[in-house]
């Protein structure tokens, strides 16, 4: 089988995109309880709990766990 080098250039993108300031952040619905994760940019200046709207009932009163 002849050696790939496309899987190097897909392995070196995977470990570049790990060095972002991406964190995963835990939400929870006060309303419905529902909870869920997302990945956020930490030095995002819309990132927060205030600029969320649960994905279940559409209430925007989320806060971050």
């Amino acid at each position: 089988m002849p050696y790939d080098e496309e899987f190097d250039e897909e392995f070196d993108e995977d470990e570049e995109e790990n060095d972002s300031d991406d964190e995963t952040v835990t939400f929870v619905c006060e309303d419905c309880d529902y909870r869920w994760k997302a990945t956020v940019d930490a030095e995002d200046p819309e990132y927060g709990s205030e600029n969320m709207i649960c994905p279940m009932c559409g209430s925007a009163n989320v806060s971050d766990f």
